[in-house]
């Protein structure tokens, strides 16, 4: 979770400040009828994925190794290709909040409310039971649940965790060993699968790019 969180709120505002300034240069330039403004902005965000990337990612392979999560090939790459849609989905967000907010000055202080409010939402701090029913829905809109959601599921299904019978395990059952079904089900993450946690992530990222897209 904090893996997500971390890389994504450096994205978010990066992108807030690059974007926001080569705007400028875009409008002048389209003025002048030098390029349209689709190509420009297919142009941008294909180059700034490649380096919005490289380095979370690399962080997130280290870190997965080093933690010792489940050691298998197919566990990493479906632990990266969330890990990859979340940045994905944050950079959408900083180019959406970038082009629907001209002032850069008063998009850097919406980013982070809008950070904040999403990683609240994403079932970490706060299950989603336990959240209020008017705000609860809004976690559908985080990217930080489908992306951790994707994780957990990943990290714990058909798992077992060996455990002290008088341990601090309650929450996960009353049982030992821990199974991971057990788990994910204690964190309120047992409607959503893998799949359908990566193609909401892929769909929030093409939303906001549209978005994004329609604002500037």
């Amino acid at each position: 979770f904090f893996c997500i969180i971390a890389q994504s709120n450096a994205v978010v505002f990066a992108c807030v400040n690059t974007f926001a300034k080569e705007r400028q240069l875009m409008i002048r330039e389209n003025a002048k009828g030098m390029y349209h403004p689709l190509p420009f902005f297919i142009a941008k965000t294909a180059s700034d994925t490649v380096n919005t990337l490289v380095m979370p990612c690399l962080y997130a392979t280290v870190t997965y190794w080093c933690v010792g999560l489940k050691r298998t090939a197919e566990a990493y790459f479906v632990f990266i290709t969330a890990f990859a849609l979340c940045i994905l989905v944050a950079q959408s967000l900083g180019l959406a909040l970038s082009c629907a907010i001209p002032d850069v000055q008063v998009s850097l202080m919406v980013a982070p409310m809008v950070i904040l409010m999403l990683m609240i939402l994403g079932g970490f701090y706060v299950t989603f039971s336990n959240m209020p029913v008017f705000i609860r829905w809004l976690s559908w809109c985080s990217q930080a649940r489908f992306g951790f959601t994707a994780m957990v599921v990943n990290e714990f299904s058909g798992r077992t965790f060996q455990c002290d019978p008088n341990g601090n395990h309650a929450r996960y059952g009353t049982g030992c060993p821990v199974r991971g079904e057990d788990v994910i089900t204690a964190l309120e993450m047992d409607d959503l699968g893998v799949g359908q946690c990566l193609l909401a992530l892929a769909l929030m990222q093409i939303g906001l790019r549209i978005a994004a897209y329609v604002a500037m």
